[in-house]
């Protein structure tokens, strides 16, 4: 009786995330319960195995069929729909055909703001003169406007960096 009680708990416990899942713990549950009803409302001694697998058998199938519909009517398991606006869908700014774009070459203006030194502890003895000085240079932007035919588009600032060596 200790170990029925521990495979039901432990059914329980593991829960219904996912579709095989519900319908696995459900048919488990359904067939215990419908073999324990139809051994404990067995008329007689001689139908109570089948009174036992025929109802066993029912409780899985209708465990499962429950199981499947919870599940489905569950919103949480319902797919989600990407959000998009209607005037995403009329008009874009950006087109991915490479003939609409061929001319558009824009051209940034890069200003050197920052320069840090890579090796934040001193070399040892033994490297100095045979490795290169390495930095992290820091660049921005300025806000960009450029006009692409009757199109608009505005750069943001920005941030960029390069790993050199002197």
């Amino acid at each position: 009786m200790k170990v029925n009680g521990l495979i039901i708990s432990l059914l329980v416990i593991t829960g219904c995330s996912t579709l095989k899942q519900s319908l696995t713990t459900a048919s488990i549950l359904g067939g215990i319960a419908g073999g324990l009803a139809g051994g404990i409302l067995s008329p007689n001694k001689a139908s109570t195995l089948p009174n036992v697998v025929i109802f066993g058998a029912l409780g899985a199938v209708a465990g499962s069929v429950s199981a499947y519909y919870l599940h489905k009517s569950d919103p949480e398991n319902w797919p989600i729909e990407p959000m998009k606006l209607e005037s995403d869908q009329l008009q874009s700014n950006y087109s991915e055909s490479p003939k609409e774009n061929a001319g558009f070459n824009p051209i940034l203006e890069l200003n050197q703001s920052k320069k840090y030194l890579v090796p934040t502890e001193p070399l040892p003895n033994e490297l100095l003169g045979k490795v290169k000085k390495q930095y992290i240079l820091e660049y921005e932007s300025s806000e960009q406007t450029l006009q692409l035919g009757d199109k608009t588009l505005i750069i943001p600032p920005f941030k960029a960096w390069e790993h050199a060596y002197e």
